[in-house]
């Protein structure tokens, strides 16, 4: 007999889409470049959303220690998809913008996220995409209500919730 639940199977389809979609934007980003990878996506993306951002702020939109952000952050500006420049304010500080080839990338995932999206919801009413999206905020608030406090993951606020912004499992 077969157990499995409505929402259970609501979970695992929207699990197998995330999948899919992360798929999809992963060879997408391979065709503008190989080099590229899940986390100079989400730091290109953030960084290009947050022109001037922090170390400190890319820190906690990754979720990520100090040592591996220094990381990826050396990892692209040897790509030369970012600068680091003087904070305006702190000129012992510096932050974090994306370079005329990072502008280019940036672009061209912004294009192709929209592309992606429109084949996605393609033949759905866009009534029927705004009762999605109020049904999925439902879902992330139901959930942030148990979630364990200070654990506010991606999609939680901390990175601009369902929108453009977060592409953050990508």
């Amino acid at each position: 007999m077969n157990d499995v639940t409505l929402p259970t199977q609501v979970l695992d389809s929207l699990h197998d889409l995330i999948q899919t979609y992360r798929f999809t934007m992963r060879s997408e980003m391979h065709t503008h470049d190989p080099r590229l990878t899940r986390n100079t996506v989400r730091c290109l993306l953030f960084v290009g959303h947050q022109p001037l951002c922090t170390h400190k702020a890319l820190m906690e939109h990754l979720h990520a220690d100090k040592a591996q952000v220094a990381r990826i952050l050396m990892e692209m500006e040897a790509n030369e998809w970012i600068e680091r420049i003087p904070h305006p304010e702190d000129k012992r500080s510096r932050t974090l913008k994306l370079s005329p080839q990072g502008e280019q990338l940036f672009s061209n995932m912004r294009a192709t996220r929209a592309r992606i999206g429109l084949h996605m919801l393609q033949d759905c009413p866009e009534t029927e995409q705004a009762h999605l999206l109020a049904l999925l905020q439902q879902m992330r608030t139901n959930l942030q209500a148990v979630a364990p406090a200070g654990d506010a993951p991606c999609g939680a606020g901390a990175c601009g919730g369902a929108s453009e912004k977060s592409l953050c499992q990508s």
